[in-house]
């Protein structure tokens, strides 16, 4: 649908209901816009992993492969260990000219994501639900960030495939040159074995004739076109409500009974009051079980908890001590001029006698790197000396030997 059309409307009905049907749920928000979901949110962080990071070529490049991204990163890394090391492999590759042309491409898509923090060398626990957010990147990292997650996704759930709904927006229409739907169509049958399911909200589908075929081989909700219906209408054989489809209605094709049907669609979600929300970052990719990754989510809850309550005693406490002090001021106030004009001659002594040795300290500071200064410099005509001895014994010792030379070819001894 076009842009304002509700399309975040209803993810944000479909993931309310989705959060009671499925053991993990994903939403990757782009803007800060599902802030009305009951979930935690949590900034991207991707790992250092081996196993996603030699699929990096598949991510930069769905349609080919990038065999020379794949060799120059399987080399980069054979000893690393860390995001700054695989970065120092590849930067070495690239000078050498060694799969250079895939050190550049594989350099081109980590860097941004390393410059901004999203790459990470500790280890974190999975969060089996929750809102993963993106905004806090720049718009021309924001969709190679979710391209990255997607595949980090599907390797997770490779080692743990429970019943899983991510909810993933697609590019802006002026980002065509970075959009996810080149990742995820190819993807689509490993999505169904790994039981994971795809709500993909797209402003239009995609240029590429093949990806659209697939894209309508599933479930597909309309809204609003605007002016480019009749262009979906003659192009792709849509229903022809799409030409009058208007708010409330929606326009839904059900792939399974290839049939479209239109509907009014009046949700009505459950905005939760704003809150302090914590901030925790994406895991890295495991094969242990969800009901250990959600005893520690609760057990991340209780220590939350725990620590909440202790910050009440201490805002207490604190208030106490402001009352107090409340109190002596108010003592203070009511002695009588001549003590509180003493009390302030005495504090505006000490204030002086303080700026005097702030003075004095920085006046011996200045001093120390005077005498550093010096001292740096006197060793510098030391080594000048030391260097004109050198080679004032270096020519001795070469007329020595020239010497001895000329003597041994007269038959005399030294």
């Amino acid at each position: 649908g076009a842009p304002g059309s509700g399309k975040t409307t209803i993810a944000l009905f479909l993931a309310e209901k989705a959060n009671l049907l499925y053991q993990r749920l994903q939403v990757i928000d782009l803007y800060g816009e599902y802030y009305e979901l009951a979930l935690p949110r949590v900034f991207f962080r991707l790992p250092f992993n081996k196993e996603f990071i030699k699929s990096l070529a598949l991510i930069s490049r769905p349609s080919s492969g990038g065999i020379e991204v794949t060799a120059a990163v399987y080399m980069a890394l054979r000893n690393a260990r860390t995001w700054e090391e695989l970065i120092e492999n590849l930067q070495i590759q690239q000078q050498t000219r060694k799969f250079s042309r895939g050190a550049e491409a594989a350099l081109s898509r980590i860097l941004p994501l390393y410059e901004e923090g999203v790459l990470v060398n500790d280890k974190i626990s999975l969060i089996p639900r929750a809102i993963i957010d993106f905004s806090f990147l720049p718009e021309e990292t924001k969709y190679l960030a979710v391209q990255m997650y997607l595949h980090y996704l599907f390797l997770t759930s490779k080692y743990n495939p429970l019943p899983t709904l991510v909810v993933v927006e697609e590019t802006k229409q002026q980002f065509n040159a970075m959009q996810v739907t080149p990742v995820i169509v190819p993807l689509f049958d490993l999505a169904r074995k790994l039981r994971i399911k795809l709500i993909l909200l797209m402003q239009t589908l995609p240029q590429q004739q093949q990806y659209v075929e697939t894209l309508l081989q599933h479930h597909l909700i309309v809204l609003d076109l605007g002016e480019t219906a009749i262009q979906y209408f003659k192009k792709y054989d849509f229903d022809k409500n799409i030409l009058k489809i208007k708010k409330p209605n929606i326009l839904i094709y059900f792939a399974d009974k290839k049939e479209w049907k239109t509907v009014k669609f009046k949700p009505k979600l459950k905005p939760t009051e704003p809150r302090p929300e914590i901030l925790l970052p994406v895991p890295s990719i495991s094969s242990s079980t969800s009901r250990s990754d959600e005893k520690k989510y609760e057990e991340e809850l209780l220590i939350e908890r725990r620590n909440n309550e202790e910050f009440k005693k201490e805002l207490n406490n604190i208030k106490r001590e402001l009352q107090k002090i409340k109190e002596v001021v108010g003592n203070i106030q009511a002695t009588s001029p001549n003590v509180v004009n003493r009390q302030l001659r005495a504090l505006v002594r000490e204030i002086d006698d303080l700026k005097r040795r702030k003075a004095a300290d920085e006046k011996s500071i200045e001093r120390i790197f005077d005498y550093i200064e010096d001292f740096d410099k006197r060793i510098s005509i030391l080594e000048k000396r030391l260097e004109n001895m050198e080679n004032i014994l270096r020519k001795i010792t070469e007329y020595l030997a020239y010497r001895e030379q000329l003597r041994s070819m007269r038959g005399e001894e030294l």
